[in-house]
C-alpha cells in the first residue's frame, strides 16, 4: 500500500478491519487517520499498526508508540521519530534517510536492507536490532546502544559512532571505509569515527575499516581477523586479547594501545606506530614488522618467531625475554 499526502483524504482503499474493535483498536485507527490527514501523529498510539510501503515522508511521529508496527518498505524520508517507541518494529527495506531518530527505542527492531543515510540516531537504543545489509552513509549514531545488534555486511561509510555501545555486535564484513563526499567537483574523504566506542566481544571478521578512528576504544576480545585497518587510528585503544590475525594494519597508529595478548599472526604492520604500546604476551609469529616504530614498547613474553623484522625504531624496547634494548646511535 502506498499512501500519498497529496490526497486531501484517506485513500478509499485504506480500510483496516481488525477482528476485535476494542477501545484500543479504535484509538489506533483514529491515530492512523490523523496521520494521513495532517502528517502529524505526535505522541499517538500506533502499536502494531500495519503500514507496509506507506508514504510517510516528513511526518511528525515524535514520541509515538509504534511498538511491533509493520513499516516494511515504508518511505519515512525526513520524518521526525524522535523519542518514538519502535521496539520490535519491522522496518525492513524502509527509507529512513534524513530521519530524526534521536532517543528512539529500536531495540529488537528489524532494519535489514533499510536506508539510514544522513539519519540521526544519537542516543537511540538498538540493542539486539537486526541491521544486516543496511545502508547508513554519514549516519549519526553517537552514544547509541547497539549491544548484540546485527550489522553484518552493513554499509557504515562515514558513520559517527562516538561513545556507542557495540558490545557483542556482529559487524562481519561491514564497510566502514571513508566516504568520499563530492563538493564543487572535488572529493573529500569522511572517515568513520568510533572514538571511545565499546566493541568488547564484537565480531569484525573481514570488516573494511581503513582510516577508521578507534581512539580510546574498548575492543577486548574483539574479532578483527582478516580486517582491513590501513591508516586506522587506534591510539590508547584497549585491544587486550583481540584477534587481529591476517589483518592489514599498514600505517596504523597504535600509539600507547593496550595490545596485551593480541593475536597478530601473519598480520601486516608495515610502517605502523606501536610506540609505548603494551605488547605483553602478544602473538606476532610470521607478522610483517617493517619500518615500525616500537620505541618504548613492552614486548615481554611476546612471540615474534619467524616475524619479518627490518629497519624498525627500537629505542628502549622491552624485548620478549624482559631485557631492555637500546638502539645504537649511528
Amino acid at each position: 500500500m502506498t499512501v500519498c499526502f497529496s490526497e486531501p483524504n484517506i485513500p478509499p482503499s485504506f480500510n483496516p478491519k481488525p477482528h476485535k474493535l476494542g477501545n484500543k483498536n479504535y484509538q489506533i485507527l483514529d491515530s492512523i487517520r490523523q496521520l494521513f490527514k495532517s502528517k502529524n501523529a505526535q505522541n499517538s498510539n500506533l502499536s502494531k499498526a500495519n503500514l507496509p510501503n506507506a508514504d510517510l515522508r516528513g511526518v511528525n511521529l515524535s514520541g509515538a508508540n509504534l511498538e511491533q508496527a509493520n513499516l516494511e518498505g515504508a518511505n519515512l524520508v525526513n520524518a521526525n521519530l524522535r523519542n518514538a517507541n519502535l521496539k520490535k518494529a519491522n522496518l525492513k527495506n524502509a527509507k529512513l534517510s534524513g530521519c530524526d531518530l534521536r532517543g528512539a527505542d529500536l531495540s529488537f527492531a528489524v532494519l535489514s536492507g533499510s536506508n539510514l543515510t544522513q539519519a540521526n540516531l544519537e542516543n537511540s537504543d538498538l540493542k539486539l536490532a537486526n541491521l544486516g545489509c543496511f545502508s547508513s552513509q554519514q549516519t549519526q549514531l553517537n552514544r547509541a546502544n547497539l549491544k548484540n545488534s546485527n550489522l553484518a555486511q552493513a554499509n557504515l561509510q562515514g558513520v559517527c559512532l562516538q561513545g556507542a555501545n557495540l558490545t557483542g555486535a556482529n559487524l562481519k564484513q561491514a564497510n566502514l571505509n571513508p566516504y568520499l563526499e563530492e563538493n564543487n567537483g572535488s572529493t573529500a574523504p569522511i572517515v568513520s569515527d568510533l572514538t571511545g566506542v565499546n566493541l568488547t566481544n564484537a565480531n569484525l571478521l573481514k570488516a573494511q575499516l581503513n582510516g577508521i578512528i578507534l581512539e580510546n576504544a574498548i575492543c577486548e576480545n574483539a574479532n578483527f581477523k582478516q580486517a582491513q585497518l590501513q591508516q586506522a587510528i587506534l591510539r590508547n585503544a584497549n585491544l587486550m586479547n583481540a584477534d587481529l590475525s591476517e589483518t592489514d594494519l599498514k600505517f596504523a597508529d597504535l600509539n600507547r594501545a593496550n595490545l596485551r595478548g593480541v593475536n597478530f599472526r601473519t598480520s601486516n604492520l608495515e610502517s605502523a606506530c606501536l610506540a609505548e604500546a603494551n605488547l605483553i604476551n602478544a602473538k606476532l609469529e610470521y607478522a610483517r614488522l617493517i619500518e615500525v616504530d616500537l620505541s618504548e614498547a613492552n614486548l615481554k613474553g611476546a612471540n615474534w618467531s619467524r616475524a619479518e623484522l627490518y629497519n624498525n625504531v627500537m629505542e628502549n624496547v622491552t624485548l620478549p625475554d624482559g631485557t631492555k634494548y637500546h638502539q645504537p646511535t649511528s
